[in-house]
C-alpha cells in the first residue's frame, strides 16, 4: 500500500472528516469500475458508488493494511455491491 494511502486511513481514523481526502482520491475510480458494468447508467453507477464508500468508512476502524492499495481494497467492495445490485434486480425482472 501506498505510504500516502497508510498516512490517509491513518489519519481518517484518528478524524472521521478525514475521510473525504480518501473519497476525493479514489471516487473517480470506483464510479467508473461501476459505470462501465452497469451499462453507462450515470445514476445507478453514482448510487452504487456512494453505497461503496458507505461500507469502507462503517468498516474503516476494522482495515488492517495487508499489503496491498486502498484502491484494491475499494474495488473489492465495488465487485461486492455491484453483485448484490444485480442479484437483487435480477429477482426483481
Amino acid at each position: 500500500m501506498e505510504k500516502s494511502d497508510i498516512k490517509l486511513i491513518e489519519d481518517a481514523k484518528k478524524d472521521p472528516k478525514k475521510y473525504d481526502l480518501v473519497y476525493r482520491k479514489y471516487a473517480k475510480d470506483v464510479f467508473n469500475y461501476i459505470w462501465y458494468r452497469v451499462g453507462h447508467n450515470y445514476e445507478v453507477a453514482e448510487d452504487l458508488t456512494q453505497e461503496v464508500f458507505m461500507r469502507a468508512f462503517q468498516h474503516l476502524d476494522k482495515f488492517r493494511q495487508r499489503g496491498y492499495a486502498y484502491r484494491t481494497y475499494l474495488l473489492t467492495i465495488a465487485k461486492n455491491v455491484l453483485i448484490n445490485y444485480f442479484k437483487k434486480n435480477k429477482v426483481n425482472s
